[in-house]
């Protein structure tokens, strides 16, 4: 009857830890593995700078297919510096970018709408952000023409 017991409890383990085993495999290797080779448009990957006159950021995107994940670090004019981490996706040689704060007891939030331009060497486009310190003394929404370049190209990571 133990026996019956220890065979199903361990069976349950091993099947539990196949499961997940495939499942990462797929989820971490595989669809990225497919989306990679099924994409044929821009891969913007790589390190971009940016300086809209107040603020310097470094951005570091990574893609996989049409989607793009990376971190934007903002450094202000007194050298204090703001992370952000950002999701998107790029369809033709259009951008959409959302980011948010990773300090996630501050307010930060920003959405850039970029195209690529000067054969892949800029992004223009607009920043919208909220704005916490604006002339009025009142939180608002603003934007701002941007444009995000890079030194070097870099292929897909």
């Amino acid at each position: 009857m133990f026996y019956n017991l220890f065979l199903g409890i361990i069976s349950g383990i091993v099947t539990a830890f196949l499961l997940w085993f495939f499942k990462s495999l797929w989820v971490e290797k595989l669809i990225p593995f497919f989306k990679k080779i099924s994409y044929s448009g821009y891969i913007v990957a790589g390190t971009w700078y940016e300086d809209d006159g107040i603020d310097k950021s470094t951005i570091y995107l990574k893609q996989v297919g049409q989607e793009i994940k990376g971190t934007i670090i903002i450094t202000k004019p007194l050298g204090e510096t703001k992370n952000f981490f950002c999701r998107g996706i790029i369809r033709g040689s259009v951008i959409s970018i959302m980011t948010f704060n990773s300090d996630r007891t501050q307010i930060g939030a920003q959405s850039y709408i970029l195209f690529v331009k000067t054969d892949g060497k800029v992004l223009n486009g607009s920043k919208i952000y909220y704005n916490i310190f604006p002339s009025t003394y009142e939180d608002e929404i603003e934007h701002i023409k941007i444009a995000w370049r890079r030194e070097n190209k870099k292929t897909n990571d």
